[in-house]
C-alpha cells in the first residue's frame, strides 16, 4: 500500500455493524460477522475515502493455540485470515484489538491445571453472566503467563499473514493482569478507610450478599487486594513489560506490523501524563492517547467554572493537556504517536449513523498535523464506519491537505450533488457550531438520553425509590424493558445525569445548541424541497431532524420532571399554569413520536447503538409512546396526583 500519499499512517476505523462483543465479551460474535459485514462494497468505499485500516477485536486463548491454552476454536483464524485477504485487495490493512491476558473464573478447570499461572483475584459485578462473579487475572509476572503472550501474538501473525497491526488496551476494561483497573497508589491508603465506612458490616448486608462480603474481607487480608509477586514491582514496569512481550511476539513473526500502545486509564497505573510507562515502552512501539479526555469544554463556560472532558467528544475540539504532555514525552524518546478519535459519533449522540458536524472534524484534523502526530484511530466500538465525517477525515488526510472548507464542500457535492453542495455545507457549519454548546460530562456522556429521547413515554413518576441509572444504550442488547416489552429507561430521574452542571444549566446548554441547530435545519429543508427526489440528500435532512428531535424531547424531559414534582403543591392558577405546562410537553412529544416514526422509515439506522448492538427503539415503541402520553394527558387534564418530593 503507497502510504506516501497520506499525512496520517496508520488511519483506521471499522463497520459498525460487526458485533464486537456478543453475549460474552469475546471475540466470537466479531469474527463470526465481520465476512458479512465488511463487504467488498465496504471496503472499497474506506479506501476511497482515504482510510487505510480496519480492526476488530481478539481474544488470543481462543483464537491461536499455545502451550497455556492448546485448544482454541478451530473457526477464528480461518475467518481472521478471510477477512486479511479480502482487505487487502483494496489496500486496508486489518488491525487487532487486545485485552490480554484474559482472567478466567475462579471456578473454571485451567486454575486446577496451572495454579502457577494464578493472579489477583478480582470481583465483577454485573447483570451479564459471562461476566459476573470473582475471576482471576493471569499474573504476567510468571514465566508461563509471559510466554503464553509472546507466543500468542507470534503466533497469530504467523498463522495471518498480512496482518497489519495489534492495539492493545492494559487498563481498565476486562479483567486481565494484576494490576489492571486497580488504582493501586490509592488503594493502599485508602482500603482501610474505605471497608471501615462500608455498610458491608450490617447483618442484613451480610446475608443479603455474602459473596460481596466475603469478598471485601478479603480485601482487608490483602488476599485479594494484592498479587504478592505483582506488588513487589512497579505497575508502569508490569504492563511495560506486557507490551514488550506482545511486541516481542508480533516483531518476530511480523516484522512490519505496526504495535500500538494505547494510554487508555493508564493514569490508574501511574499519574498522568505517565512518564515512566512511555519510557519504559519499546522504542519501535507507537503510543496511542486520547485527544480529548481531560480537557475542557467550551460549553461549560455557562457554568463560570471548567470542569474536564471525561469522553470522547466531538463537541470539544482538543487536544487536551494529557495528550500534549504524552505526545511531547515520547517525542523525546523518538516515538511515533497516535491521537484517538471519535469521527462519526461518540457517547454525547452514539445511535446515529453519525453527527453531522464536519467543521469539527477537519478542525481536530488540521490541530493533528500543527502537532505533528503520526496516525489516527478513528473510532471505538461506536463512531466509525463510511459516512461523510470519515469521508471528511480522508480527504483532511491526504498530501497535499486541502482546506477544511474545501474538503467539505467536495464531500457534500460528491454525495449529494453539485447542485446542493453550497446549502449542505452551509447546514453543516451551524450544525458543528451548535454541538459545541453540548454540555459534556462523565454523566452526561454515559447516561443521557439523546440516544432514545424521542421513544421515551414521560411516564408520571412518583419518585419513591430510585432505580440505578439506565446507561445509554451502550451495554449489549440496548436499553432495560419493562414486563410488557416496553421501554423502560430512568432518565426522568435528572440526578443520574446532568451532574457537575443541574438541570437548569444542561437546559440552557441544550436549548442554544437547538436554537443554532435550527438555523441549518432551515437551509436544509430549502435544499430538499429543491430536490425531492435526491435520496442521499433526504437521508442526511432526516438524520439532521431526528437529531433536532431528540436535544428537544431531551430539553422536555429536563423541563418536565422539574415542574412535575411542583404540582402537589400548587394552587389556584398557579397549579393550573403547571398543568398546562405540562400538556403542552407532553402534546408536543406525540406529534415527536409520529414524525420519529416517518424519519426511521427515510433512515432505519436511526437508534441502532452499535456498543451495545442494538436498535434502541423500533416504530412499536414510538407508536406506545403516543399512546402512552395520550393517557397521561388525561390524568394529567383529570388532576392527577404528582409526587410530593422526590425521593
Amino acid at each position: 500500500m503507497d502510504t506516501s500519499r497520506f499525512l496520517f499512517v496508520p488511519r483506521i476505523t471499522r463497520c459498525m455493524r460487526s458485533d464486537c462483543w456478543g453475549d460474552d465479551f469475546l471475540s466470537h460474535a466479531e469474527l463470526a460477522s465481520a465476512n458479512h459485514v465488511y463487504t467488498d462494497d465496504f471496503l472499497r468505499e474506506a479506501a476511497d475515502d482515504g482510510l487505510g485500516g480496519i480492526w476488530v477485536h481478539v481474544v488470543l486463548r481462543e483464537t491461536v493455540p499455545s502451550r497455556l491454552f492448546p485448544k482454541p476454536d478451530p473457526r477464528q483464524l480461518p475467518r481472521l485470515n478471510r477477512l486479511v485477504e479480502k482487505a487487502a485487495r483494496y489496500g486496508l490493512r486489518v488491525y487487532t484489538y487486545l485485552c490480554e491476558p484474559r482472567a478466567l473464573f475462579a471456578d473454571d478447570p485451567f486454575w486446577k491445571k496451572h495454579p502457577e499461572a494464578r493472579g489477583r483475584a478480582m470481583l465483577c459485578e454485573s447483570d451479564n453472566p459471562h461476566l459476573s462473579g470473582i475471576q482471576y487475572g493471569l499474573c504476567t509476572s510468571t514465566p508461563p503467563v509471559q510466554e503464553f503472550l509472546e507466543e500468542s501474538c507470534h503466533n497469530l501473525f504467523e498463522r495471518t499473514p498480512g496482518l497489519g497491526g495489534v492495539f492493545s488496551i492494559t487498563a481498565s476494561e476486562f479483567r486481565t493482569h494484576c494490576y489492571q483497573s486497580y488504582s493501586y497508589p490509592l488503594r493502599r491508603t485508602s482500603v482501610l478507610e474505605e471497608q471501615a465506612r462500608s455498610d458491608m458490616w450490617r447483618t442484613t448486608a451480610m446475608y443479603r450478599d455474602p459473596v460481596r462480603v466475603v469478598y471485601k474481607l478479603h480485601h482487608l487480608l490483602d488476599e485479594a487486594l494484592f498479587c504478592p509477586r505483582c506488588v513487589q514491582r512497579d505497575p508502569a514496569e508490569v504492563v511495560a513489560e506486557i507490551i514488550a512481550l506482545i511486541n516481542r511476539g508480533v516483531k518476530s513473526a511480523a516484522p512490519n506490523a505496526d504495535v500500538i500502545a494505547w494510554s487508555w486509564c493508564w493514569h490508574l497505573l501511574e499519574a498522568d501524563p505517565q512518564r515512566r510507562l512511555i519510557g519504559l515502552l519499546p522504542q519501535d512501539v507507537i503510543l496511542l492517547s486520547d485527544w480529548e479526555t481531560g480537557g475542557h469544554d467550551k460549553a461549560n463556560r455557562i457554568l463560570g467554572k471548567r470542569y474536564p472532558v471525561g469522553e470522547y467528544s466531538l463537541s470539544y475540539i482538543g487536544p487536551c493537556p494529557r495528550f500534549v504532555r504524552q505526545l511531547r514525552i515520547a517525542k523525546e524518546h523518538g516515538r511515533r504517536v497516535m491521537a484517538k478519535l471519535q469521527v462519526s459519533t461518540t457517547h454525547e449522540m452514539a445511535a446515529v449513523p453519525h453527527l453531522p458536524v464536519p467543521f469539527n472534524v477537519t478542525e481536530k484534523m488540521v490541530r493533528l498535523k500543527r502537532y505533528g502526530v503520526d496516525g489516527f484511530l478513528g473510532c471505538w466500538n461506536l463512531g466509525g464506519d463510511n459516512t461523510p465525517m470519515s469521508k471528511v477525515a480522508g480527504e483532511m488526510s491526504r498530501v497535499p491537505t486541502p482546506k477544511p472548507a474545501t474538503a467539505i464542500r467536495a464531500v457534500a457535492a460528491r454525495l449529494f450533488g453539485e447542485r446542493n453542495a453550497v446549502d449542505v455545507t452551509q447546514a453543516w457549519r451551524h450544525f458543528s457550531a451548535a454541538w459545541r454548546e453540548y454540555p459534556l460530562s462523565g454523566a452526561l456522556a454515559w447516561y443521557n438520553p439523546l440516544s432514545y429521547a424521542v421513544a421515551f413515554a414521560f411516564p408520571l413518576a412518583t419518585f419513591e425509590k430510585k432505580p440505578p441509572p439506565t446507561p445509554n444504550g451502550f451495554v449489549p442488547g440496548g436499553l432495560p424493558r419493562d414486563a410488557r416489552g416496553h421501554l423502560a429507561p430512568t432518565c426522568h430521574y435528572l440526578d443520574h445525569w446532568v451532574a457537575p452542571f443541574g438541570p437548569a444549566l444542561v437546559q440552557t446548554a441544550f436549548e442554544r445548541l437547538l436554537a443554532e441547530w435550527r438555523r441549518g435545519m432551515r437551509v436544509l429543508d430549502a435544499a430538499v424541497a429543491r430536490d425531492r427526489g435526491n435520496a442521499g440528500l433526504r437521508r442526511e435532512w432526516a438524520l439532521a431532524r431526528h437529531i433536532e428531535l431528540s436535544v428537544q424531547s431531551t430539553v422536555h424531559i429536563l423541563r418536565f420532571y422539574t415542574r412535575w414534582p411542583k404540582l402537589a403543591a400548587a394552587r389556584g392558577r398557579t397549579r393550573k399554569a403547571v398543568q398546562a405546562e405540562l400538556a403542552a410537553i407532553l402534546q408536543a412529544e406525540a406529534r415527536t413520536a409520529t414524525e420519529a416514526k416517518r424519519l426511521l422509515r427515510i433512515e432505519p439506522r436511526l437508534g441502532f447503538h452499535p456498543e451495545g448492538h442494538a436498535h434502541l427503539f423500533t416504530a412499536a415503541d414510538l407508536a406506545h409512546k403516543a399512546r402512552a402520553i395520550r393517557a397521561s394527558l388525561r390524568q394529567i387534564q383529570a388532576g392527577a396526583r404528582a409526587p410530593a418530593s422526590r425521593a
